[in-house]
């Protein structure tokens, strides 16, 4: 039996103050001062219960689950095992509140491309979420979106058409017609489409998904800018322009991200979300090299991402030098205050953009480049 949740009521009022607090983060789109809070209510229960009492189970997959968001898989692992284990040695392994553990080691494997022990792991999720809440509560939204994702990478079209229809009919008998729910189902629905070469089908299922973000969350939804994307990719081969209009408009959503997220947080934070942007900064170049190389608004958003993110990344680094900076010599110190100086203006130029003039831009870029290369050898 799980030890008795002895634990003072100003406690318990800090704890509940931090969690919720977090959620309000979370629904803002602040992830960093999300997880801050939920760090703070991670480190109450521990102090007042101990660290293998299942009541910090709930903070820990919670946790987990902004990792996981943040594309910090390597942060979600240890948190998702130690929730699992606690659950596990407490409760056994048929116990229901295996479900939401099960579910995140599901993601990252799914993440990780082994979609076999994804597939296992998720099934199990499901069967104990089932026969706790009902086959058709709510609570089998998330896996079975999770599901259908699992059984596509693995080419099982029909199973997981199957778990997404399943998906839709439980959203709409609990919530009706427009949840914000849905949209995760159009947006399966719409990759179903797409990988049975049914680009029409797809476009249309995305553009309901995209419709729902809007309507329940805003045009700046951070969400909307995947699902951009892959209109984008579904566009592209029917109208350029419209291919063009869609990964702009995602580039422009990420950008206020990207903003939000180097302001606050750790260096190292920062550059695991530069990382993160890889898949997107990768499109917007596809959209203008292979796509797009004789239109001028293709040409003009890749080059400003590019440069843009670049100084993003030189920025997010400067943390990591100004911790250098103590352990030099005199001499050192100097060369690396102009390497600093140096990257700083790299930065900005990055950020700033080419404005009219592009080859005074970037004959300027290249030359900070150059005296960059000189200082660091």
């Amino acid at each position: 039996a799980a030890p008795a949740l002895t634990v003072s009521g100003e406690s318990v009022l800090f704890y509940l103050w931090f969690f919720e607090l977090s959620l309000t983060y979370q629904t803002l789109g602040d992830e960093v001062r999300a997880n801050t809070s939920l760090e703070e209510a991670l480190k109450l229960l521990e102090t007042q219960l101990g660290t293998q009492h299942p009541a910090l189970c709930r903070v820990l997959t919670a946790m987990a689950g902004q990792h996981i968001a943040s594309g910090n898989y390597r942060r979600a692992s240890p948190l998702i095992s130690r929730a699992h284990g606690i659950m596990n040695e407490h409760h056994g392994p048929d116990h229901p509140d295996l479900a939401p553990s099960l579910l995140q080691l599901a993601i990252l494997e799914f993440r990780f491309a082994e979609y076999d022990r994804a597939a296992i792991l998720v099934q199990q999720a499901v069967d104990l979420m089932a026969k706790s809440a009902g086959t058709d509560s709510p609570l089998l939204l998330t896996p079975l979106y999770l599901q259908s994702l699992v059984h596509m990478a693995r080419k099982e079209t029909g199973t997981a058409r199957a778990a997404n229809q399943r998906a839709i009919r439980i959203t709409e008998k609990h919530y009706g017609e427009g949840h914000p729910s849905l949209a995760n189902s159009y947006r399966i629905m719409s990759l179903l489409e797409w990988q049975q070469n049914h680009p029409d089908s797809a476009e249309r299922a995305m553009r309901r998904s995209i419709k729902i973000i809007e309507k329940t969350g805003g045009r700046d939804n951070p969400e909307l800018a995947i699902n951009l994307r892959f209109l984008a990719q579904v566009q592209v081969g029917r109208s350029k322009k419209e291919a063009i209009a869609s990964t702009a408009r995602s580039t422009a959503i990420e950008e206020k991200k990207i903003t939000r997220m180097l302001t606050m947080g750790s260096s190292q934070e920062r550059n695991e979300f530069i990382a993160s942007l890889y898949d997107s900064t990768h499109w917007v170049l596809s959209m203008h090299l292979l796509h797009a190389p004789t239109h001028t608004d293709a040409a003009k958003m890749a080059f400003e991402t590019l440069l843009r993110r670049k100084g993003r990344a030189l920025d997010a680094g400067a943390d990591i030098q100004r911790r250098l900076w103590k352990s030099l010599s005199t001499e050192s110190q100097k060369t690396f205050g102009e390497l600093r100086e140096v990257r700083s203006e790299l930065a900005n130029l990055a950020v700033r953009g080419p404005r009219s003039d592009v080859d005074a831009y970037t004959a300027e870029y290249d030359a900070l480049e150059a005296r960059e290369e000189k200082l660091t050898s």
